[in-house]
């Protein structure tokens, strides 16, 4: 994703994550599979683009910037992320929130 063919960098997105990031050329990416790995240390560890549900949706029809949602199957957390592109400079944003059960989400 771009905001134009004139962009100087580019991202790719695909199963809830950030995959690639072409800079300063769109011919190699330089990130691959930017996710989180989560576990409460007893029960479960997921895989982000592997065991969450997920949805994408553009923040504005007139930018480069997408929010993706990938909750827990049991509806004990939920990752929501805001994805951004600069268009005139070499830069991909994230804002990440993690929202879930009282006791569950610790930093």
């Amino acid at each position: 994703m771009a905001y134009s063919a004139a962009s100087r960098i580019w991202y790719t997105i695909s199963h809830g994550i950030l995959n690639e990031i072409y800079y300063p050329t769109i011919d190699r990416p330089q990130t691959r599979d930017m996710e989180f790995l989560l576990t409460d240390g007893e029960t479960f560890v997921h895989e982000e683009k592997r065991d969450l549900e997920r949805t994408f949706e553009y923040i504005d029809a007139s930018a480069a910037a997408v929010r993706l949602t990938n909750a827990d199957p049991k509806g004990r957390y939920k990752i929501i992320k805001d994805i951004i592109a600069d268009p005139h400079h070499g830069v991909v944003l994230m804002r990440v929130r993690l929202e879930g059960e009282e006791g569950l989400c610790r930093g």
